[in-house]
């Protein structure tokens, strides 16, 4: 899309003012006030993250700074069965699972200590069955990697 625009630097700064919140969007308000600006971000990038060898990156990413941080235990909430590769394949939950465990191992190859376990989540706003598929996704992915998932969480069942 940037090649087609008549000035590139533009369509860069229009492009970020669309997926980072500025902080005019975010001053004084309450975190509940601020999702309302928040969400149409997540909107607009939310298929990015779920692009495997972006996933990849993202995760390394996060992971290391954790470790910068001296976090070294993390529970990440993660909403399985979404990723997909570069033949826009869904990728399987155990190959998903598989990939995350295999970073936490290399990351606890150079940091012993670090933890890092998965809750699982649905959102109740999609629906019933998308429950029941997540809720699937721990028995099938807690058989195969005990120690890597922890738990669930109903996104969307908050209360403010």
């Amino acid at each position: 899309m940037r090649s087609f625009y008549a000035d590139p630097k533009e369509y860069d700064e229009i492009l970020k003012n669309q997926i980072l919140l500025t902080h005019e969007e975010q001053a004084g308000l309450e975190s509940h006030d601020i999702w309302g600006f928040f969400q149409h971000k997540f909107a607009r990038i939310g298929g990015l993250a779920k692009y495997k060898p972006f996933f990849i990156k993202l995760l390394r990413a996060n992971i290391e700074a954790c470790i910068e941080q001296n976090v070294f235990i993390v529970e990440l909430r993660h909403t399985s069965g979404c990723l997909f590769d570069e033949t826009k394949q869904p990728v399987h939950l155990l190959d998903e699972m598989a990939l995350i465990q295999d970073i936490v191992t290399e990351v606890k190859g150079r940091v012993p200590y670090f933890e890092l376990t998965l809750i699982l989540t649905s959102y109740k706003m999609v629906g019933q069955s998308h429950v029941t598929k997540i809720l699937d996704h721990i028995r099938i992915a807690k058989e195969r990697y005990p120690d890597l998932v922890a738990g669930y969480d109903m996104v969307n069942e908050e209360e403010y």
